[in-house]
């Protein structure tokens, strides 16, 4: 017995014991048809051989989970998928520090620091507007996203504790799109056949229940969003992985594959946004494999077919209405119905953010802001709006909400002018921080991550204020990629390449003209 490993070898008996113990009361609870039970005790046992698996690499849960925002019922913790994973790995890395398996203390930047003011400040706003739950008859309820951005923090603190090793750099961004796979799979067999739909969506609360009304129109008339959630990362690390270029060469059958599968997805998902994210995606992954002769290349290669495409659609072939929805904000012979819900979601956001702004009932300190939550007489205001299942219900509910499908609003709603001049700062400096870690990642393992982390964070300013954005959605997702930009260049300082430089033939004739002798004398 290595001594040294003394507190892993206590470990693992100890969880064998734990082990055998369980195995005698699930036999109990079969008998009795405790299945609640069970559950629980199958997930407790997952978990436990996860991190018995995976040890200090249980951090990477993190990432993989990140995109699961979705519940599984039979659970009994009524939490995402995501939150189980992160508050799983924290509680792990409690043990594993205990033990002295994780010892690495996180060290601070500046961009380390002006996400705690923003985070500060969110804190600041709770504290100005407690915010509960309805059970406990509180002034105002709907603090969730209080509890999402601290799970966020758990995660911060937790890959600010890591190092990853150049194989794991190089796989993490496979891993992400697998695990992203997997709820596509789930919407994909909704969608298509409506029957599985109640069954998958009480099973896991991210399978959108809405498939059931594909029945009786066809599948190309119908948006598939689960498609654009999943080709997002599909078409981010294939620009991550090879030169975009590459991807169009029918000769990489595999990459080409992967593209025509993204683009398909991009379109049919329906969303403007997308089609925006994935051209500034190319553009940009272009540049950084090979220099602006690769961006000069794609250019003159997608505005031509675009140009095609543009002049072909109505005349040549029809393509599918969300596939139209989707490119409708360029000059072409769209298809009405595409054309009418496009300027109708922008006519819809615009009348949320007038509102808004020119009164004081759904926002009463523009400065400040007014916290997470709604008050009581709020929610049920929503309750008789819902009740009215009209149109207007939903822009009130959202209004009340702060769901005004605007970044730059939605900060002022719930920190205000000041909150949204302090986030912006954040993403601005995110963004530079990613554009400098991925030219310092260049020609190492770590490039990869770099451009599949960095690129979206370098178009996350602009589409957050002119595109799409949410601060309630938004700053989690900041506090993760703050914290993946964090690891990826504490990794690449830490990296120290094991490269054997060969000598120079005058170096040679040095050697061996002063060699030493194989074996020196012993000093007296």
């Amino acid at each position: 017995m290595k001594l040294h490993r003394l507190p892993e070898y206590i470990l693992i008996t100890t969880v064998l014991l734990a082990g055998m113990g369980l195995a005698l009361y699930c036999g109990r609870a079969i008998g009795t048809g405790q299945t609640s039970t069970l559950v629980a005790i199958f997930a407790v046992a997952a978990a436990i051989f996860v991190l018995l698996w995976m040890r200090a690499r249980v951090w990477m849960l993190i990432p993989i989970t990140w995109g699961f925002a979705g519940q599984i019922y039979q659970l009994p913790l009524p939490f995402a998928v995501r939150d189980l994973a992160i508050v799983f790995v924290f509680a792990s890395f409690f043990a594993l520090i205990a033990l002295k398996v994780v010892r690495r203390k996180p060290v601070y930047e500046a961009l380390d620091y002006l996400l705690f003011a923003n985070l500060l400040y969110v804190a600041i706003a709770f504290v100005r507007h407690p915010v509960g739950i309805f059970e406990l008859g509180t002034k105002r309820v709907g603090g969730k996203p209080y509890f999402i951005l601290l799970v966020a923090c758990l995660a911060y603190w937790v890959l600010g504790r890591v190092l990853m090793s150049p194989r794991q750099a190089r796989k993490l961004p496979f891993f992400m799109i697998a695990a992203r796979s997997v709820e596509m799979v789930f919407n994909f067999v909704a969608f298509h056949f409506p029957s599985t739909a109640p069954v998958l969506s009480h099973l896991y609360s991210g399978v959108e229940i809405s498939a059931e009304t594909a029945q009786g129109a066809k599948v190309t008339d119908v948006r598939e969003a689960y498609l654009g959630y999943f080709a997002m990362p599909l078409l981010t690390g294939l620009c991550s992985y090879f030169r975009p270029l590459t991807l169009v060469n029918p000769l990489y059958i595999g990459r080409f594959i992967g593209l025509l599968f993204g683009i398909y997805g991009l379109l049919q998902s329906g969303h403007r946004s997308y089609v925006m994210a994935v051209a500034f995606t190319f553009a940009a992954a272009s540049y950084f494999h090979k220099g602006m002769i690769d961006l000069v290349k794609v250019v003159v290669f997608v505005i031509p077919f675009v140009i095609f495409l543009i002049a072909s659609q109505g005349v040549l072939f029809e393509l599918p209405l969300p596939a139209q929805r989707a490119l409708s904000f360029l000059p072409g012979n769209w298809n009405y119905i595409a054309v009418n819900d496009a300027k109708g979601s922008t006519e819809w956001r615009t009348q949320m953010w007038k509102i808004v702004l020119t009164t004081d009932k759904y926002i009463e300190n523009k400065w400040l802001g007014d916290g997470f939550g709604f008050t009581m007489e709020q929610y049920k205001a929503m309750e008789q709006a819902t009740a009215m299942r009209a149109t207007e219900a939903d822009i009130e509910n959202q209004m009340i909400v702060g769901g005004v499908h605007s970044g730059p609003i939605s900060a002022i709603r719930f920190v205000g002018v000041l909150g949204l001049v302090l986030y912006l700062i954040l993403l601005v400096q995110m963004a530079r921080y990613a554009l400098r870690l991925i030219g310092r990642c260049r020609n190492t393992p770590f490039f990869v991550i770099s451009l599949f982390i960095g690129i979206p964070a370098i178009f996350e300013p602009i589409n957050y204020i002119f595109i799409f954005g949410g601060y309630e959605a938004s700053l989690p997702n900041s506090v993760f990629t703050v914290a993946m930009l964090r690891l990826i260049s504490n990794s690449r300082e830490a990296w120290q390449p094991a490269v054997e430089i060969a000598p120079s033939p005058e170096e040679e004739v040095v050697r061996a003209r002063t060699k030493l002798p194989s074996r020196l004398p012993v000093p007296a």
